[in-house]
This record gives structure tokens, sequence and C-alpha cells, in this order.
């Protein structure tokens, strides 16, 4: 029986260096009781191991290392060094072996290097020298294309490599912490490779970015992407800024931000811009480019119709930030342009002077209109009309007016008009609803004509001017007076001048040859339209056909004439010729005033005795002296509501008038002398016969030779004087003694001389002695009757009055 004893381990040397070849010496004794036996061995260092790397983990071999006793190590340490050679914590799989080899997973990555140490018990061989350097490459990521990306979403597929076995995990956007992405699978299930796929969202931006995939562990790796989508058109709309009626604007949106832009117009292609416009430039903000038009020349438009919006790509036009240029074909834009009002008119339609329309023409046509009067609002109408309704057509909306009660007027003056939006109003069929504040209206509605009137200003019995008066303020007149015509004028008038001021133009005429007449008749007045004509300040032109106007001319005295009816050398008459067709008159005496009457008459009666003429009736003075000169007399008439107007009421006057004298001369007085009073009763040489007249005679009606003939009778008849250029014939002599035996006595040297104021002619009588002895005595007194002579005249050329004159002078002779 053995009996143990204590044991005391004595350590006496142990030197471990790095070869193997050394061993590790131990010596230990033992005390005890009863029998025992002790035995030492050493343990050598290791050989190096050798590490071989796949993905992250690395396996590490190594030989078994052998005691000298030929015990085999119990365990082996094995440990790690970066290229520093200082240790690293080794992984569990490989802290403590008892095999001669291990796998390390999860190793980082870095260069390492490996060494092993045997062990047995608390004993430990020299550690050994350290492996070959292995690498351990970081995490990565590898996608199967590397082609840029032109749709979104996008599923990317690719290989993750050296990634920890077991760690979950996430797809990330640009970072380790970025937008989760989807992705597969979820766990690492090798280190070495495994293949994966990542979804790339839509709305990611247009930009290079990176596809993160991130372990639980920490492991991550990154692959680059690059999306390559251009900004794509996302709307487009046209519009009218100004709201003139004619596109100004264009504006462009995209799904991206855009860059800087630079390429002018030159990318850009327009065709058929509603007006003819073109494109001016174009600005760019954000997402959005501004294309702004220049207005054309043409008919305001604000419909889409063939509009039509292309881009081409271009390096510097529409483009990302990332420059990916834009373009896209020819597109037509979305009508965001209401119709705008282009033309707003007031109308006259049935020419009566007062506006009963207006005309609101938009900038295209209109969708169906039920809104009524509801949108309209008017103020200060001429004439102070009201709205009646309102109707669309086309592109038209008409606004019938009810006429007001105010006075006949076409200006615009203070009136306007606003349109409010209205979902059934005034709106195109893309919807977009039109409206304007308060605007004034264009004047549309050319003069009217509302009286013609004529008048005698002169009052000389022919018409001289015309009033055409119109139903507003007329522009300057510069148009030839012939755009006025005149037919059947009174008088045969012309248009000389024509004026304007104000609402009239006045007509300066010419007066006719014709005879004086104030009767409108079958006159009527045309005026033809003209650029510089009659026209409002607007420029609507006025014309209008034959139309009479009224008369504003009051009968016009046109003879006034003075007359002595019975020739009896007493003015006894008047007759007032007037320049048109009289009413009855019944005014009697009253409105007339009659100064110096000749002769001391003085009216007596008035009498409508034509169409046209009034006779004064005067009554002679008894004993007044004969006078038929018109001298300083004088007829007045005044305006009287019964005495002299025409067919229309005007009334006729005329201030002191001296009548025309057409009374002729009247013998009054005839007397004989005798040149030698032996021989009274004798016609014989030097005997005179004076005739007095009524009023001076015109010396060239007088002969100065003045053969006088005494001729016999051979009958019972009496004999005949006649005073050649003095009395009207023979005159009788009352007898048959003057003449002897029938003979005839010419007294051929015979003068007549005027006297007393040209009013009495003097006759003497002169025969040749051959004649005179055929002379006898006259005997008993005998009357000679006297008619003067039809050449006789006064100065206003009045035949003298021929009424017989009855003397008793023949017994002088």
């Amino acid at each position: 029986m053995l009996r143990r004893a204590a044991v005391v381990i004595l350590l006496t040397a142990a030197a471990f260096v790095a070869s193997p070849a050394e061993f590790a010496e131990a010596a230990f004794s033992a005390n005890a009781t009863g029998l025992g036996r002790a035995t030492s061995q050493s343990i050598p260092g290791s050989g190096a191991p050798v590490a071989v790397v796949n993905g992250r983990e690395v396996t590490v071999s190594w030989s078994v290392t052998t005691l000298s006793g030929g015990t085999p190590a119990a365990a082996y340490t094995v440990r790690r060094f970066n290229t520093s050679n200082v240790s690293q914590t080794v992984l569990n799989a490989c802290a403590t072996v008892t095999t001669t080899s291990c796998v390390e997973n999860n190793v980082p990555s870095g260069t390492w290097t490996y060494s092993v140490q045997a062990r047995m018990g608390s004993w430990t061989g020299a550690e050994s020298a350290t492996s070959a350097a292995i690498t351990v490459s970081p995490s990565s990521f590898v996608l199967d294309s590397t082609a840029p990306i032109t749709s979104l979403p996008a599923t990317l597929t690719g290989t993750i490599f050296n990634f920890s076995v077991g760690d979950t995990l996430t797809y990330r956007l640009d970072s380790t912490t970025g937008p989760v992405l989807s992705g597969s699978p979820s766990t690492v299930t090798s280190s070495a490779s495994m293949a994966v796929s990542v979804t790339v969202p839509a709305g990611t931006s247009d930009a290079p970015h990176s596809l993160f995939v991130v372990g639980s562990g920490g492991s991550s790796a990154a692959a680059a992407i690059n999306i390559v989508i251009p900004p794509v058109l996302q709307s487009m709309q046209m519009g009218d800024i100004n709201g003139n009626g004619k596109v100004d604007r264009v504006t462009v949106v995209f799904d991206d931000t855009l860059a800087a832009y630079t390429a002018g117009v030159a990318s850009w292609t327009l065709t058929n811009v509603p007006s003819g416009g073109s494109l001016s430039s174009v600005s760019v903000s954000g997402n959005t480019a501004t294309l702004t038009i220049a207005e054309g020349a043409g008919p305001a438009d604000t419909a889409v119709g063939g509009f039509t919006v292309a881009l081409a790509t271009n390096s510097a036009g529409i483009r990302d930030v990332n420059n990916h240029p834009s373009s896209f074909t020819a597109t037509t834009p979305t009508d965001v342009a209401a119709p705008a009002l282009v033309a707003l008119r007031l109308l006259d339609s049935n020419g009566n002077g007062k506006v009963d329309a207006l005309t609101a023409l938009f900038s295209e046509t209109l969708a169906g209109y039920t809104a009524a009067n509801t949108p309209w609002s008017l103020a200060n109408v001429p004439s102070g009309g009201t709205l009646l309704s309102a109707a669309a057509a086309a592109s038209t909306i008409t606004l019938t007016l009810n006429e007001g009660v105010g006075a006949v007027n076409t200006t615009v003056g203070t009136m306007t008009i606003a349109m409010a939006s209205n979902a059934g109003g005034a709106r195109d069929a893309a919807g977009n609803l039109a409206s304007f504040t308060a605007v004034t209206p264009l004047d549309g509605v050319s003069p009217i004509m509302q009286s013609q009137e004529m008048f005698d200003d002169n009052a000389d019995g022919k018409i001289d001017r015309v009033l055409t008066k119109f139903s507003e303020a007329l522009a300057p007149f510069s148009a030839p007076a012939a755009v006025f015509s005149l037919a059947s004028a009174p008088s045969g008038a012309t248009v000389n001048t024509v004026t304007v001021s104000g609402s009239q133009a006045t007509l300066a005429l010419n007066q006719g040859a014709a005879a004086a007449t104030t009767a409108v008749g079958s006159f009527s007045i045309s005026l033809t339209s003209n650029a510089v004509g009659i026209r409002d300040a607007a420029g609507n032109l006025s014309s209008y056909a034959s139309a009479a106007p009224t008369d504003k001319a009051a009968p016009a005295l046109v003879a006034l004439s003075l007359l002595d009816n019975n020739g009896n050398g007493k003015v006894d008459a008047l007759t007032a010729l007037f320049s048109e067709t009289l009413q009855p008159y019944t005014a009697g005496t009253t409105p007339w005033t009659l100064a110096n009457v000749p002769s001391g008459g003085t009216l007596s009666t008035v009498t409508l005795t034509t169409a046209t003429t009034l006779t004064l009736t005067l009554t002679e003075v008894a004993g007044a002296a004969a006078d038929t000169a018109v001298g300083t007399m004088t007829v007045a008439m005044a305006a009287n509501a019964s005495g002299v107007r025409d067919a229309i009421g005007n009334l006729g006057t005329f201030a002191a008038t001296a009548p025309l004298d057409k009374a002729g001369p009247a013998p009054v007085t005839i007397t004989a002398t005798n040149a030698n009073a032996a021989t009274v009763g004798v016609a014989e040489p030097g005997d005179t016969i004076v005739i007095t007249f009524s009023e001076p005679l015109a010396p060239a009606s007088v002969p100065g030779p003045t053969p006088v003939t005494l001729t016999g009778s051979a009958g019972n008849a009496n004999d005949m004087l006649t005073i050649a250029g003095v009395s009207n014939g023979p005159g009788d002599m009352g007898s048959k003694a003057y003449v002897r035996g029938g003979r005839v006595v010419p007294f051929a040297d015979s003068t007549a001389v005027l006297s007393n104021s040209n009013r009495t002619i003097t006759v003497t009588l002169a025969c040749t002695p051959t004649a005179c002895p055929d002379l006898k005595q006259g005997g008993s007194a005998a009357d000679y009757t006297y008619v003067a002579a039809t050449t006789l005249t006064d100065v206003a050329g009045n035949p003298a009055a021929t009424p017989a004159l009855i003397v008793r002078p023949i017994l002088l002779f």
C-alpha cells in the first residue's frame, strides 16, 4: 500500500524563447510518507501556425506540440496581431483550443498574423513564431449593373461580401443612417458573398446616390448608383397676364429642380401662337420655366387653338442640377387665360339718338351663357337707359337696353360697365371665368341727325343757311362741303361752306339765281360718310339719306310796291310780295306802320290778294297835291300771330322799308299859252303847251326836238293834235276850226323842255312858213283831251299813267 505524501513543486528555471527547438524545463520534488516515485517533462515551443482567410472567417491551424516525455500538449492559446505586432482580442472560437485548428468568425477587416502557444495545465510552452500575414477584406457591395437608372422605381441586384454571418441587414440610401429602402435578404448567411436586391423608390432625386447595406454587427458596404432621369414635363399653362386678350406667358413646370438657364430662346419652338405672338425670353426658378411671349399684332385671342410648344435638348437650357437636359415634343398648353374684354361698344341700333344696346367682344369663343343680367353693373347710361337682357353668341355678349326717358344722347359721357365672374356667365371652354371692373365703353354710335333747319338770315327771301343738329358733339370737319348734297334747294341754292361747333353743323349756302322763295317745297338734304366729315370724337362716321329740313325761314318781303291804280297822280295802294305762300290774313291794318305817304294817303285795308301777295289799299286825301314819287315814304310790318305767316307759323316781319316806285307819273295839269295876243285862237309858232306830272320824269324819256302835228278834219270830225314823244298819239282838239280844209300842219321844229324839277314839260310850237298859212282861227273854247305818251317814265322807269286829261286851254292859241 502506497501512502501519499505532500508534494512541493519547485520551478527551478523556465526559459521561453521564440525558437521551437527550445524546451521549457520544470523540476518538482515531493515529501511523503510511504513509498513514491517522481518524473519530469518539458513543454517545447509550438510551430508557427498557418492562417487561411475566407470572407470574415480565418482558419488557423498548426502542428501538435508534444512534451518531452511524449505527452501531447493539452491545449493551445491562439493570438492575433496587427501590423504593428500588437496583440488583438481573439474572438471566442479561437480563444482556447484543444485541437490543432480553429476558425475565428467575424474577424474585423485588416491585415493580421497569428501565433500559438501550447499549454499543459498551468504550464505553457514557448509562443510560436507568427504566421504569414493574411488580409481580411472589408465588407463590400457590388451591383450587377452600373448602368444609369433611367426610370423609377428600380430594383437593383448585386452581391455583398465579407459581412458577418447572422447579422441582420438593413438597406439604406446615401448613408448608413439614410432612408430605409426595400431589400433582401434580411440576414447574412454567408460571410463570403451573398446575392442581394434593393429597390430605389419613385421620387428619388435625379442625381448620383449610394446604396448602403448595413449589418447589425456594424459592417456596412455601399455601391454607387446614378439616376439619370431628365426633368419631365408635368404641366404647361398659357396665360394672359395683363388681361388684354393676347397670350403673353407660358409657364412650364417640371418634376425636378432646374439648373441655371442661359440658353435664351434657342431651344424652344412655338407654333401658332395666338395673336401671332413670339417668344421673347425664358427664365427659370425652381422647377418652373417661364416663357415670356411678345404679343403679336393679330387680333386678340386667348383660345389655345393650334398653339404648341416644343423643347429641344440644350446643354445650357432646361436641365436638372446634375445637367441632365430635358426635352419634349410639340405639346398643347393648358388654357388658363380667361376670355378678356377686347371691345365694349355703345350702340344706337334704331338710330333714334338714344343708346339701346352694348356689345362686349371677348378674346375667344364663349361657353353657353346662362347668367342673364346678374353679372352686369351699368352706371350713368346716356338718356337714363337700363339693362333689359344679356345674350351671348360666339365671342360676343349683347346687352339690350331699355331706352331712357332722358334727352337724346349718343355720347358715352361718364357711363361705365362692370362684369363680375359668374359660373354661368362669360367663360371659355376650359372654364376660365371672365370679369372686368368698371370700364368706359367705346363709342360705337355714329352721330345721329336730330334736326335740319333752314333759315333766311338776311331776310331777302332766299335760303342762306341750314343748321343740322346731331345727337352728340362732333369732331373737327375738314371734308369737302359736297358731302352734303342738296336737292331742289329753294332758289337754286348750293352749299358754300360747312362749319362744325359742338353737336351742330352749319351749312352756309350760296343763294341761287332763281326767284326768291322760303318755302321748303321738295327741298331735301343728304349726308355722305367721310373719314374727315361729320363724325364724333371716336371716329364714328355719320350719314343719312335725303331728309327735308324744317322751315325756319319766315316769309320774307320780296317786293313792296307803291301804286297809283287810278292814275290820278295820288298813290292809292301798295302790294307786298312775300317769298312763300301765306296763311289767311286776318290782322287788318294792325301790324302796319306807314310814314310819309305821298299826297298824305292813309292805310284803309289789307287784303291777301294772291297766295304770296298782300294789297294795302290807301285812302286818298282830297285836295292834297298829286304825288307819285316815293320820296321818304317807308312801310314797316310787325310780327303778328294772325298776320303774315307761312304754313308752319313762321311770322313775317320787316323794318321800315322804302317801297319800290311802281306808280307811273300822271299828268296833273295841262295849259296852253299864246305867243301873240293879237291872234288869240290860232295855233302858231311860239305858242306853248305846258304839262305838269305827279313826279319827276326821267330826262332821257323826254324828247328834245318834239315834232308836233295838227291835223285838220275833212269832214265833221274835230282836228287832232299829236305831240311826238309827249302825247299818246293824236289828241282830240274838241273843234275842227284850227286847220283849213282838212290840211296837216306840221310843227316840225317844236321842242320839249323839262322844268320844275323835271315834273313839267313845256312844248313850244314851231312850223315852216309854208305850212303856217294853213292855220285858222279856232273859234269858241274847246276841250282838248290829252293822254300822256307811255314812253314818258319816271326815274324808276314806270311809264306815265294814261287816263285822259281834258283841259280847255285852246282859246289861248
